[in-house]
């Protein structure tokens, strides 16, 4: 049988501990809660770009035809995915997506436990893939991104590898080999991982038998090297060939090929080996601090298995060799490893937000197999000298890794527990200044029992648990302020869909000068194939940059707009201008006459008519304004003199100069620091539907503005 040794005759009910069973089904009731709670897209342009991709397959090259900026997502895997998603639910195709992804992510705990279970034993399978499931990444199994399919076609791989020991047979080669092809065709950083495969290949065919003749053994080790190598590209051509029927015949996907040239030119390579080795370095260090003890181990394993003096394993009466899986594993991470620490010099040196960055998410298919090894191998090495160096990974990384390199949630989710809020760095409202502090005193703490207690193995896992617990608490108050973040733009977009109705291909126009940020989650929200043009800040969109053919025009209030022609419509912080004037649009209800009742507004939970230009999103208390000309669309037509009441403070600690207009009437007033009610009159010649908020000063925080604070207005008659 092909997959003899694959221990089908246990897979009974018993099989995998009941905890085990319990702790994926908890996770993925918790994964699907934040997936019915949180809209999508998350992660804004990556998530686009790959789902609008595959939405718009059939009309890929007209998509990247009008929309330029969008990645050129060149992927072979996804659009399957999409259609499969697609046959449960049309409407909600993104849900689905998301909730299989979550589920997907769970099960990997069980193929994981397969893994350790035939590597080292039950209780230490069990204890690594229940903290498998404690892994911040998993907020990567609520997103619309294939990095959890590329995580497990990674592990089957490694299954392959792990029951194939110590020598694989032709049949199992084949099978890794489209196990790595198909990874590949997820993602492309599967590459390392078949890198990997070759080497230790040859390597172990060098290696066993012990006792052949040396020629023989070269011998061995080629043509499974390149069996392994021909099976993988076949694969590679076949299932894309059969995936995308358009494929080219090129293997480098076009996103990844401008990264590469680089790497052709021997002064290009001589000029970056630094900065290459420091990110290297970097992620070395990281992976340090959460999995110590399984460097010791698989280096010791690895070492003494290429030395000859590994004792013969045998393991449900088939030869096994833990030091061969040792190797491999050490040869995975070092391919990662160098593979990322290339990608990411070579985006840095075109873009400065990608400098100091460390791609994290590349390396997070690692964390499990490390985390076997290091709950394997606390046993392994002195428990003081593990103590020490645990103690000295964790300071310096926290006091100088995080300021050598920058941490983004998208990057190292696991890795969040370090971050502290830092003026003049990337930061995010609502960040928690606690959790590194709190980070260092768990890992101190852990480290030192660790150094005395006779139970290193609990005491380990404690560590992981919490330093993985607190980058939970971080990455999820990044999760919600991103949410709250995005969904402006969502629903905005979900607005302006609903009232343009179904839309012909480009028909329409966006424009923006936040491409990569807001306007990805406009542009999903509107889910219609129309023209992408990205404007610079302050530059005026004219009649001469609007394309031939197009009837409406979707643009940020940030944007100056001189359509003379055309219909506006607000919606939120974006505005709708209608150009066709032969097109029957929906109309709009003038706004009534206000009967002069107190009118009572919340800026937190304003809708219908009122909107709020050049604000940021609503918090529970109030909103933010974004501009020095923010304005409220108010729900009626004012005029006569009014009383404005409101709540409100500046961002400004010294308090700033605020004028308010309604209509021809204006009035200023002083708002300080601290929260306040204020009072003015305003006195409109003619009906105002519009009240403008002007401030002078705007105070950075994180990727939003702050300009005025407010908490409740409220309009009446003197």
């Amino acid at each position: 049988m092909v997959l003899k040794g694959l221990p089908w005759s246990s897979w009974r009910r018993d099989f995998f501990p009941t905890s085990l069973i319990l702790g994926v089904f908890v996770i993925f009731a918790l994964l699907a809660v934040r997936v019915v709670a949180i809209d999508s897209p998350v992660m804004g342009s990556d998530e686009y770009a790959y789902f609008q991709s595959a939405h718009f397959d059939a009309a890929r090259d007209q998509l990247f035809l009008l929309d330029t900026n969008i990645q050129r997502v060149d992927n072979k895997v996804y659009p399957w995915l999409y259609k499969l998603w697609s046959t449960a639910s049309l409407q909600r195709v993104a849900d689905v997506g998301r909730l299989f992804n979550a589920f997907l992510y769970s099960v990997c705990a069980l193929l994981l436990f397969a893994i350790f279970q035939r590597l080292f034993d039950r209780r230490v399978a069990l204890i690594s893939a229940l903290l498998y499931l404690t892994f911040p990444f998993s907020i990567y199994a609520t997103m619309l991104l294939p990095e959890v399919e590329f995580q497990f076609t990674v592990y089957v791989l490694v299954a392959i590898w792990v029951f194939g020991t110590p020598l694989p047979s032709w049949q199992r080669i084949l099978f890794a080999g489209a196990a790595g092809a198909l990874g590949y065709l997820t993602k492309p950083h599967a590459a390392a991982a078949i890198l990997a495969s070759v080497a230790w290949l040859g390597v172990a065919g060098l290696r066993l038998p012990y006792d052949a003749p040396l020629g023989r053994r070269i011998g061995g080790a080629a043509w499974r090297m390149l069996l392994f190598l021909v099976a993988t590209y076949v694969f590679m051509k076949v299932f894309g060939r059969l995936l995308d029927p358009r494929t080219s015949g090129t293997v480098v996907a076009s996103f990844y090929a401008q990264y590469l040239k680089g790497l052709r030119d021997p002064h290009y390579l001589l000029e970056h080996a630094g900065t290459t080795a420091m990110y290297a370095a970097g992620h070395l260090w990281l992976l340090c601090v959460f999995f110590l003890p399984a460097f010791p181990l698989l280096i010791a394993e690895s070492w003494a298995w290429l030395r000859g003096r590994e004792a013969p394993g045998r393991i449900a009466g088939k030869p096994f060799s833990s030091g061969a899986m040792a190797l491999f594993v050490l040869l995975l991470v070092l391919a990662l490893v160098a593979m990322v620490a290339v990608f990411t010099d070579a985006a840095a040196a075109g873009s400065d937000f990608e400098k100091g960055r460390l791609h994290g998410r590349y390396l997070a298919l690692l964390f499990p197999l490390l985390l076997g090894y290091a709950v394997a191998g606390v046993y392994k090495t002195p428990a003081k000298v593990l103590a020490a160096l645990g103690l000295l990974a964790l300071w310096t990384f926290a006091w100088f890794g995080t300021q050598i390199f920058q941490l983004y949630p998208w990057d190292y989710p696991d890795a969040f527990g370090f971050f502290t809020p830092t003026p003049g760095r990337w930061s995010f409202d609502g960040a928690l200044p606690w959790t590194c502090t709190w980070t260092l005193i768990a890992g101190t703490l852990a480290w030192l029992g660790f150094a005395v207690s006779r139970y290193r193995r609990a005491v380990y896992g404690v560590f992981v648990l919490a330093v993985m617990v607190l980058a939970h608490f971080q990455a999820g108050a990044w999760l919600a302020a991103q949410s709250r973040y995005a969904q402006v733009s969502i629903d905005a977009g979900n607005a302006v869909a609903a009232y343009l109705g179904d839309q012909p291909a480009g028909k329409g126009m966006i424009a923006t000068t936040d491409r990569f940020g807001q306007a990805s989650y406009l542009l999903a929200a509107i889910d219609s194939l129309q023209h992408v043009d990205v404007l610079r800040p302050g530059q005026t969109l004219r009649e001469s940059a609007v394309p031939a053919g197009v009837q409406w025009v979707v643009a940020g209030s940030d944007i100056e707009v001189d359509l003379p022609s055309a219909a506006e419509l607000p919606f939120g912080p974006y505005r709708l201008y209608l150009l066709g004037s032969g097109v029957n649009w929906p109309t709009v209800p003038m706004r009534k006459v206000w009967d002069g009742e107190p009118l009572l507004i919340s800026p937190s939970d304003a809708g219908g008519l009122t909107t709020f230009d050049h604000f940021n999103a609503a918090e529970p208390w109030g909103r933010w304004s974004s501009g020095t000309d923010a304005s409220i669309a108010l729900p009626v037509r004012v005029s006569g003199t009014v009383v404005v009441t409101f709540f409100a403070w500046s961002a400004t600690p010294e308090g700033d100069d605020v004028t308010l207009e309604l209509g021809d009437s204006k009035a200023t007033v002083h708002i300080t620091g601290k929260g306040a009610d204020y009072t003015v009159t305003l006195s409109p010649g003619k009906e105002a539907e519009r009240m403008f908020v002007r401030c002078h000063h705007l105070e950075a925080s994180g990727p939003r503005q702050l300009g005025v604070a407010m908490a409740r207005l409220q309009f009446q008659r003197p």
